[in-house]
């Protein structure tokens, strides 16, 4: 026995109907006269199905640092978390910094050096960068600063050695 996909299947079933119902009228009205479809053609249902979810998907929360000392300007939030950085005074660089921006600087010296701005992006670009110089090893430090509605805070610390 030949095996037809279901759509073979269900085309000659159609047909079937189809030619039953394009009969004349007369012969449409008595059920002795319309031809009795053809059984179909054995298929076999598809063996794979998705699984169905056993449980609502999983819902992420977003945790917005929140700045205690926000900055008027994208250079007094870079200057101020490398004054803190220089006093290696970690509770106020957390100030005005995220706690990975934070991490990033206190987890190595203050360069003996010191460091030389170089300019913020301009304050309508949000976020922006600020950059600084490692004046003995002329080292960049690329500080990201982001405003909120209260001011500016340091988002992230990149340093390119």
């Amino acid at each position: 026995m030949r095996v037809s996909p279901p759509s073979v299947a269900l085309a000659a079933v159609l047909a079937a109907v189809l030619l039953a119902s394009c009969s004349s009228p007369s012969r449409a009205a008595s059920p002795a006269t319309t031809p009795a479809p053809s059984a179909p053609a054995t298929t076999s249902a598809p063996t794979t199905a998705a699984p169905a979810p056993t449980t609502a998907p999983a819902t992420t929360t977003t945790t917005v640092y929140a700045p205690s000392a926000p900055q008027s300007t994208p250079d007094g939030a870079a200057a101020r978390l490398v004054a803190a950085w220089s006093a290696a005074d970690r509770p106020e660089a957390a100030s005005v910094a995220a706690p990975a921006a934070v991490a990033a600087l206190m987890s190595s010296a203050y360069p003996a050096g010191g460091l030389q701005p170089r300019g913020c992006t301009a304050a309508t670009t949000n976020p922006g960068t600020c950059t600084y110089r490692d004046i003995a090893t002329g080292g960049i430090y690329e500080i990201s600063v982001t405003r909120v509605a209260a001011g500016w805070y340091v988002s992230g610390v990149t340093p390119e050695r």
